[in-house]
C-alpha cells in the first residue's frame, strides 16, 4: 500500500484558513478528495493522511467527519488547544473516530515558541508520551533548538517534524540571495 503522509483538504466557507489569501488564486478555493483523486490514481497512491490546515476544533471535526465517508483517507491528524485545561475531553471525542491518528501542534504560529517548555504544555506532551499519541510538530528552522529542548524532556514522545522545520525554504532564500 502507498500512502501520502501529509495531505490537506479545506472548505473556504468555514472561514478559518487565515493563511490562504484571496490573491493566491491556486489555493483560495475549496480543496476536496475529488480534487486529489485523479492524482492519487495517476501515481498509484492508495490513501492519504489528512492533516489539519487550521488551528480549530471545528477544522478537526470537519476532517474527522470527512474521513468517515472517504475511503482514500487513511488517518486524520487534528488540532488541540493545549493551553485549555480540558483538552483531554476534546481528545477523547477525537479518539472516538476510527481514523483519528494524532494531533498537530502549530509551533510556527506561536508568538514565543518557548511556551512549549512551560508547565501546561510539558504536562500535555508528557500525557501524549504516556499514551503514545503521535504529535506532528510544525516548526520553522529557527525553532528547532526549542523543539530539541522539549524532546529532551519527553524523549519517547512520538514526534513528527513537519517539513524538517521548513529548512528547504531557508536554503532556497539563501540561494536566491546569493544570485543577487
Amino acid at each position: 500500500m502507498r500512502i501520502d503522509a501529509h495531505q490537506h483538504y479545506w472548505k473556504m466557507s468555514r472561514n478559518d484558513y487565515g493563511w490562504i489569501k484571496p490573491d493566491n488564486k491556486r489555493m483560495y478555493r475549496d480543496y476536496s478528495p475529488a480534487d486529489l483523486l485523479p492524482h492519487l490514481k495517476n501515481h498509484k497512491i492508495n490513501k492519504t493522511i489528512l492533516v489539519q490546515a487550521a488551528p480549530t476544533v471545528d477544522e478537526t471535526m470537519f476532517l474527522l467527519e470527512l474521513s468517515q465517508t472517504e475511503d482514500t483517507i487513511a488517518a486524520v491528524v487534528g488540532w488541540l488547544d493545549l493551553a485549555e485545561a480540558n483538552y483531554t475531553k476534546q481528545l477523547e471525542i477525537y479518539k472516538s473516530y476510527q481514523k483519528f491518528a494524532g494531533i498537530r501542534v502549530m509551533i510556527q504560529d506561536m508568538d514565543d515558541e518557548t511556551i512549549i517548555l512551560s508547565p501546561p504544555y510539558v504536562k500535555a506532551f508528557k500525557y501524549f508520551e504516556a499514551i503514545q499519541l503521535p504529535v506532528d510538530l510544525l516548526v520553522t528552522h529557527d525553532q528547532l533548538d526549542t523543539l530539541n529542548q522539549l524532546m529532551e524532556i519527553v524523549p519517547t514522545l512520538r514526534g513528527v517534524i513537519d517539513h524538517l522545520g521548513k529548512l528547504i525554504f531557508l536554503i532556497d532564500r539563501l540561494k536566491i540571495g546569493s544570485l543577487t
